[in-house]
């Protein structure tokens, strides 16, 4: 039998009614702010300072005792965090337009639903999308389909960037998804390791966070110049096969999960995609007590045991205990993919999961169901603890996120192509 997943001696104290304020209080202060904690700070280069999200930990600055190494291929080399910025060569726009045609064309984004309430928040001007992240995946939609059934894609993350008295990104997000020939993909995998040791940074061994040489380049440079240019000869709407949108219904506390593939983007014809094991096109997540997952998903993954009732109260010891398990599945790309996971699912549990261990004491310490891979950093000093946090990868407002899934990902990924290059 594997190890239990065990309370910690504070966890068997029923929560005290102090849980329902702090929690009201937490959020209260995204809803009314529409913004992290007023302690928290960030400059335009994305170095974020410490505080409850992001602690002191690297947030992908350069290695200051071994600069010139650029070591082999590493988590952010195929997980490339943007700084945030509005500038527009750090940070490319929807309507950018690359070898195959515009990032997002204009039929494509009048597909899109709207990503913020019209009440509670601006209706956001998709004019500000700009791209945060960007993920390069050598077998979508699962590396165990290798060779025979995988898609080499290169995805991209946009959410809208504000720049009032502090550069800002709105907590909803476009994913889209181009499809490209596997030996392009290996190309651009090649340039960006080029880039990097020209750079003359080293990501080996860190965590996940802001690609350090878009972080030492605080106002563009050879390497921001050189990504923009490797991934862009390779991507745009010709190649555009599929978007899925995180959409605020509530701000701070519902969001929606929907998305299409496209089989034309010039003309802007699409087709919905029935959420994984929920068969519906859209499925919300709820963070406001009783937290819950609308529709659940028909899966054995049930992570509601973590989520917090009505009442405020501590979950059940054995709820807790499955919801766990569950959630430590759903990170794991050995067990779980895009088809087997829903939407809600896959962004709730990292958070709800990490506020299980931090406010109710649970331990996964050994958990058979944990994803485990000793050649990288798979530390998230950027998830989120909280369930307002769900984003995946990309920005919380002005501190960046990274759940355990990406990195998860993320290293699998990188196995994957550091086993092919030496082929």
């Amino acid at each position: 039998m594997g190890a239990a997943i065990m309370p910690s001696r504070s966890s068997l104290v029923p929560l005290s009614s102090s849980f329902s304020v702090l929690a009201f209080v937490a959020l209260a202060s995204v809803v009314a702010c529409s913004s992290p904690s007023a302690t928290s700070t960030s400059d335009e280069s994305g170095a974020a300072q410490p505080d409850p999200i992001t602690p002191s930990a690297d947030g992908g600055t350069p290695d200051p005792v071994n600069p010139g190494d650029p070591g082999d291929l590493d988590l952010s080399d195929v997980s490339v965090l943007f700084p945030l910025s509005t500038t527009e060569n750090r940070m490319w726009k929807a309507s950018d337009e690359a070898a195959y045609g515009a990032l997002l064309p204009p039929a494509i984004l009048a597909k899109l639903p709207p990503l913020l309430p019209t009440r509670g928040g601006p209706p956001g001007s998709l004019d500000t999308l700009r791209v945060v992240a960007m993920r390069l995946d050598p077998c979508f939609p699962s590396i165990a389909l290798a060779p025979d059934g995988c898609r080499a894609q290169v995805r991209l993350v946009l959410q809208l960037v504000s720049d009032g008295a502090k550069v800002s990104a709105e907590d909803a997000a476009v994913h889209v998804f181009y499809e490209l020939p596997t030996s392009e993909l290996d190309a651009l995998v090649a340039q960006l390791l080029d880039l990097k040791k020209q750079a003359g940074v080293n990501s080996t061994r860190k965590p996940l966070g802001v690609h350090p040489a878009l972080a030492a380049e605080t106002n563009g440079g050879p390497f921001t110049d050189g990504l923009r240019k490797a991934v862009f000869a390779r991507i745009g709407a010709a190649r555009l096969v599929r978007v899925t949108t995180m959409s605020v219904v509530q701000a701070g506390f519902q969001w929606r999960f929907e998305g299409f593939e496209v089989s034309d983007a010039a003309k802007g014809t699409t087709s919905p995609i029935d959420i994984a094991k929920a068969g519906i096109a859209s499925q919300e997540f709820v963070g406001s007590r009783p937290e819950t997952i609308l529709p659940a998903a028909a899966t054995d993954d049930d992570i509601h045991g973590l989520f917090v009732g009505a009442d405020g109260v501590r979950p059940a010891q054995a709820d807790l205990d499955s919801g766990a398990r569950a959630a430590l599945r759903i990170e794991n790309p050995k067990t779980r993919d895009v088809e087997t996971t829903s939407c809600a699912s896959c962004h709730a549990a990292g958070p709800a999961l990490r506020r299980a261990e931090n406010t109710f004491g649970v331990s996964v310490v050994d958990a058979p169901e944990a994803y485990q891979n000793a050649d990288f950093d798979l530390s998230t000093p950027f998830a989120g603890t909280e369930t307002n946090q769900i984003r995946a990868f990309g920005w919380f407002f002005t501190q960046p996120q990274v759940s355990a899934r990406v990195v998860n990902d993320s290293a699998e990924v990188v196995s994957f192509l550091r086993a092919r290059r030496k082929k």
